[in-house]
């Protein structure tokens, strides 16, 4: 009979646990999409001049992206 007990007293242990378990997970969750939301403004906001800047300067801006490209080309295609 007291073994009984404390099978019962680890499932509500155990329960408790799973119930903090997904509260955190909730809570994280929000916390995750709340950062998506707010990168997301911030990248929107960066557009404008970025364009600026390749309208200006368009083969600096090429030649920048084909250095960029040709460098994780060899950090990444490395055999």
């Amino acid at each position: 009979m007291n073994s009984t007990r404390k099978r019962s007293r680890r499932r509500l242990d155990h329960n408790g646990n799973m119930a903090a378990l997904r509260e955190q997970t909730a809570v994280l969750g929000r916390d995750i999409r709340h950062l998506a939301e707010t990168a997301g403004e911030t990248m929107i906001g960066q557009i404008d001049p970025l364009e600026e800047y390749i309208r200006q300067r368009p083969i600096k801006s090429l030649l920048v992206a084909a250095g960029v490209g040709a460098l994780f080309s060899f950090l990444f295609l490395r055999r």
